[in-house]
């Protein structure tokens, strides 16, 4: 509908609406005469292509060129295109040219043709040394080796097949426009640009609407009429599944705080409540989203101080919030990986990582944490000092910071703990020095409660 609209206000604006249908004629047969030879040159270029081994860019660039927006660029480009090879034809002429002509101050072979006069005077002021003439003789001879040398490396620029001067001219020949075609075309497409008072790249457009108007029924305004219905069906049909996924949401959002609110206690957060709070923003449905009207907050309120708290964000600490994020996955399985999908790149996640996430808690709801984290599909990683969220993992790997007593450099170690190591490292975890024993009789444990998990 706006795209009709803005024709209309094109076409509205254009000075054929003030004249009547003989100059619309007129006009009409000017640029139908223009657009038939702008396409000829077009097309022979096309031809050329295809008789010859082309350059493929070039050939590439202006194949199948349209009468169209993008007609005017082609144009220039075609201009540059010729200019350039115009150029370089230049270029190897004049160095050809350098080579051979002797006429010139600058060629090569003038400054051959000095130094033979030179040794003809040292030739004739030598007082009859053999040696000196030998030598004369011999650097004539290399003159004469160069000279030649020079004559098949000018005959060799016109060679068609692999000469430079030839090459370029062959090439050149496959786009027969010359440069003053080329500026003729462009001067007649500004000409015609400025005399309707439009943009040049906007031509064919106006052409094609002088062609319409002519007709007495322009396509614009006989599409605008279905295409207002079309959008205002379109909006509706938005409107109603805006509504839709907005009821939907209420149910999920009051599922979700009940459900994640009965998990707070087990994560060390006994007398929290989890609010989802969701608002529908009034808005023009041709201004709203694609995802809806709504907007949502989760809220933390802490029951132990009367309800007071705010949303997730502003008052939940970074250990609280990976732990309503953990029981959000566990509620809603996949909720992360939605929210990954939701992004530009819309790539699921290959693992989630969880930074002590049971900082700050222990006893069961280190455990609860812990068997949350085993429950979650995919590939989770979680950073940890508790032995009862190791325990539950399917691999253990210890990464530990060493200090050199000698150098004072720091390394770092990465290893998998397996077996027996694995028990004695979840013991180490648990008391550190102290009490191995019964240290390691607690890693047993935990190590088999994490087999029936």
């Amino acid at each position: 509908r706006k795209k009709i609209e803005n024709d209309l206000k094109f076409l509205q604006a254009t000075p054929s609406n003030d004249f009547d249908t003989g100059t619309l004629t007129h006009w009409i047969d000017e640029l139908d005469a223009f657009q038939e030879k702008l396409c000829q040159n077009f097309e022979l270029i096309n031809i050329e292509f295809q008789k010859s081994e082309a350059d493929g860019n070039i050939a590439s660039e202006f194949r199948s060129v349209n009468y169209d927006t993008r007609m005017y660029a082609k144009l220039l480009d075609l201009r540059k295109v010729v200019e350039e090879m115009d150029s370089k034809i230049d270029s190897a002429t004049f160095t050809r040219d350098a080579l051979t002509a002797i006429y010139t101050s600058e060629s090569s072979v003038a400054a051959l043709e000095q130094v033979r006069n030179n040794l003809y005077d040292l030739m004739k002021n030598e007082s009859g040394d053999i040696r000196i003439s030998s030598a004369i003789e011999q650097v004539h001879n290399q003159i004469n080796q160069v000279e030649e040398i020079l004559e098949k490396t000018a005959q060799s620029f016109e060679d068609e097949n692999s000469g430079i001067l030839g090459l370029l001219r062959v090439r050149k020949s496959q786009i027969p426009v010359s440069i003053r075609e080329a500026d003729a075309l462009v001067t007649d497409w500004n000409a015609l640009a400025r005399k309707h008072a439009i943009q040049p790249h906007s031509l064919p457009n106006f052409h094609a609407e002088l062609h319409s108007q002519l007709s007495g029924a322009s396509e614009s305004r006989v599409l605008l009429p279905s295409a207002k219905k079309a959008e205002e069906d379109a909006l509706q049909n938005f409107a109603n599944l805006c509504i839709d996924v907005s009821k939907a949401r209420e149910e999920v959002a009051k599922s979700l705080s009940t459900s994640i609110t009965e998990k707070l206690p087990s994560l060390g957060m006994s007398g929290f409540r989890f609010e989802t709070q969701m608002q529908s923003n009034v808005v023009a449905y041709n201004e709203a989203p694609s995802y809806g009207v709504d907007t949502v907050d989760f809220l933390l309120l802490d029951g132990n101080r009367g309800d007071r708290g705010g949303t997730l964000e502003s008052v939940a600490s970074a250990g609280e919030k990976a732990r309503i994020l953990l029981a959000m996955e566990c509620v809603l399985p996949g909720s992360m990986g939605a929210v990954c999908m939701a992004n530009e790149d819309r790539i699921n996640p290959l693992a989630v990582v969880y930074d002590e996430i049971d900082a700050h808690v222990g006893g069961r709801a280190a455990v609860s944490v812990a068997r949350m984290l085993r429950s979650q599909s995919g590939q989770i990683i979680s950073i940890t000092h508790n032995p009862s969220v190791a325990a539950i993992a399917e691999r253990h790997i210890r990464i530990q910071k060493n200090t050199s007593s000698v150098s004072n450099k720091s390394t770092v170690d990465v290893m998998l703990i397996q077996g027996q190591q694995r028990k004695k490292e979840l013991a180490r975890m648990a008391t550190g020095d102290l009490a191995l024993a019964e240290a390691e009789s607690l890693a047993d444990a935990l190590l088999r409660d994490s087999a029936y998990f």
